[in-house]
């Protein structure tokens, strides 16, 4: 009995001097101290144990019986010290592990979320209220974090709906929203909040980058305006002449009276010869105000077909009143510009078979005032109604 009881002994001192010596190896590597001194303490405990127990089973030739069940317990305690720690280092370094994930993480949200020089917020989806917002959206939206965080992602100052368009975001599958709220110079800039959904706790959370998009929207506006219009003088083109000629048509069709005026600029050659043309370009200019002037109502639309040839389409008017409007304009471009002329051609939107007849005779009766000598109105003769 007694060699099993020093081996049992021996062992114990071996396995919980490996839990000490382990604890003592992890001391710099372990960052928790609590957790380090929570291991540390009770292993060198079951070390001194083991010693003393050793000593004392030693000191005898033959144990008594009553420490045999001292001498098992004191093997088996030095014998889950030694796995408990080698267990625990492992576990608290993959929490270390974690932690450093968590560290990166942690830092590239500090750089991603609250440096990034985009305004991005967080919103709970159900209540609308605000979670999180870094500081480019409080620069945005104004105020202080803190109160920003008190309120609600529809309280913003937005001129729609926001719960209304988030709805119809969701229902067409769209991930963004694009809102419009004043500034506080007086403006108004047009957000584009590109949406991602997340779930944390339960809670259904939205984040939102938000992209000013107030420049490119008027750019947007602009290019559309050049794309039927004409760049020089800002007059509609030929092809918003096409648009309303249809619908002036569809009109004529049901009775309704339209007649279209096609203008050329008679010697308007000799001003880009003699003057260049960026007298030229002016004097076109000058002559697209006066045809404006000259119209009746809003609902008239002057075109610059090309070069020096415009065209106005009179709303609701018969050929009559049409060459009364006519002749008013080549007496105004007489007196109004020395040397120049207009040749007016004028046709009736009724009585055509289609939008290409009704430019055919407007155009046809110019060419004719021009052949005639310029500084004069003919009309086309109305077809059958």
């Amino acid at each position: 009995m007694q060699p099993l009881v020093r081996s049992m002994l021996g062992l114990a001192i071996i396995f919980s001097g490996a839990a000490v010596f382990q604890m003592l190896l992890a001391r710099r590597a372990v960052r928790s101290r609590t957790q380090w001194n929570a291991v540390f303490f009770p292993a060198g405990a079951f070390l001194v144990m083991s010693v003393v127990t050793f000593l004392d089973v030693a000191s005898e030739e033959v144990p008594p019986a009553g420490q045999t069940p001292l001498v098992i317990a004191t093997f088996l305690m030095a014998l889950g010290a030694a796995i408990g720690v080698r267990t625990l280092l492992r576990e608290m370094r993959q929490q270390q592990g974690r932690d450093d994930e968590l560290s990166v993480l942690r830092l590239r949200y500090e750089r991603l979320f609250k440096s990034n020089e985009m305004p991005i917020m967080v919103f709970d989806r159900d209540s609308l209220s605000l979670v999180d917002i870094n500081d480019s959206g409080v620069g945005l939206f104004g105020g202080t974090r803190e109160g920003l965080l008190s309120t609600t992602f529809d309280a913003l100052g937005f001129e729609q709906d926001v719960r209304a368009v988030l709805d119809r975001a969701e229902a067409e599958g769209r991930g963004h929203i694009e809102v419009r709220r004043p500034t506080r110079s007086g403006g108004v800039c047009d957000l584009l909040i590109h949406l991602s959904m997340g779930e944390v706790a339960g809670a259904r959370l939205v984040y939102g980058i938000c992209e000013d998009v107030t420049e490119r929207n008027a750019a947007r506006v602009e290019l559309a305006h050049l794309a039927d219009h004409d760049a020089l003088t800002g007059l509609p083109n030929r092809r918003v002449l096409d648009v309303v000629l249809e619908h002036a048509f569809a009109r004529g069709s049901r009775g309704v009276p339209g007649s279209l005026l096609f203008i050329d600029v008679d010697d308007f050659k000799e001003v880009n010869d003699l003057q260049g043309h960026q007298a030229g370009d002016a004097v076109l200019v000058a002559i697209a105000r006066l045809l404006e002037r000259g119209v009746r109502a809003p609902g008239d639309v002057v075109v610059r077909v090309g070069g020096d040839e415009f065209a106005i389409l009179l709303e609701a008017i018969d050929l009559p009143e049409a060459t009364v409007i006519a002749e008013r304009l080549v007496v105004a471009v007489r007196d109004g510009f020395a040397g120049l002329g207009l040749s007016i051609g004028v046709g009736s939107v009724r009585g055509a078979a289609d939008t290409v007849e009704v430019i055919r005779r407007a155009d046809e009766c110019m060419y004719a005032a021009k052949a005639a000598g310029g500084g004069r109105v003919i009309v086309a003769e109305v077809g059958p109604s």
